[in-house]
């Protein structure tokens, strides 16, 4: 029997250590798989080159290869750009290497913009705020969309200008069957109320592939906001989305398919 090789997954984060020596992910060849790791191998099959990680990881190139691919996004400003242009209110401050919204303020008027020019700006941009009704994570490869969450804001929650795993619960598209133990098992085929599909959900999975391909990664989770009008704009890319463990199941049985269609 020829040789198989495990998936070689370059993380630092625990949430994806189920990848490694998963007997579902055996190859012919050596792969390996970059979540937002820019660790150089050897090995020449890759999922998530290091240059793309790097353009997802920095959101000014990244927004920049968003326009330049005609993905849409939120105008954004560079420090510079802020101070010297006129702007149109609220925007966010935002991390050009943050992550999960840390760091990121909300500035409603001129005032506020200036009191926090005064402060210690170190690498932050800027864009307009999006008031979105919506916002999902969509998971997705060249192949398409293989699991969406959206993230919908807890009852109690008091700061609604943002969507973060601190103030929103998880909502599948499908309800999910359980066992005894609440143990997930698999999706129903009945959808799930709460999601609230757009009726432009194609459109909406079109442009977050769109985005993938414009910052060069093989499979990533993309943010998205939409209005009830059905306008929507794609915030960033992520190289590395934290697991649940439904999240684990879908990318095991989608990077069986990816690798044996790219390589």
């Amino acid at each position: 029997m020829s040789k198989k090789f495990f998936l070689r997954v370059r993380s630092r984060h625990p949430s994806h250590n189920g990848l490694r020596r998963n007997r579902n992910l055996l190859f012919p060849e050596k792969v390996v798989f970059r979540l937002g790791s820019t660790t150089q191998t050897l090995i020449e099959k890759e999922i998530n080159s290091v240059e793309s990680i790097r353009n997802s990881s920095d959101k000014l190139k990244m927004k920049a290869l968003f326009l330049e691919n005609n993905v849409p996004t939120a105008k954004h400003y560079t420090l510079n750009e802020i101070k010297n242009e006129e702007v149109k209110f609220p925007i966010l401050a935002k991390k050009r290497f943050g992550s999960r919204g840390n760091g990121m303020v909300k500035l409603d008027n001129t005032e506020q913009l200036d009191e926090f020019l005064e402060g210690d700006t170190n690498g932050y941009y800027f864009e307009e705020y999006f008031n979105g009704a919506r916002e999902y994570r969509l998971h997705v490869s060249n192949l398409g969309c293989f699991y969406a969450c959206r993230k919908m804001r807890k009852s109690e929650a008091t700061d609604r200008w943002y969507f973060n795993s601190k103030n929103c619960i998880w909502v599948t598209e499908n309800k999910k069957e359980t066992d005894e133990n609440g143990e997930f098992l698999r999706f129903s085929d009945e959808p799930n109320e709460l999601f609230n599909k757009p009726e432009n959900w194609d459109d909406m999975v079109e442009a977050s592939k769109n985005a993938l391909l414009a910052v060069g990664l093989d499979i990533g989770a993309i943010d998205l906001r939409c209005k009830k009008d059905g306008t929507f704009i794609i915030l960033e890319t992520n190289s590395a989305p934290s697991f649940s463990e439904i999240t684990h199941i879908k990318y095991v049985q989608h990077l069986k398919q990816l690798v044996n269609s790219k390589y």
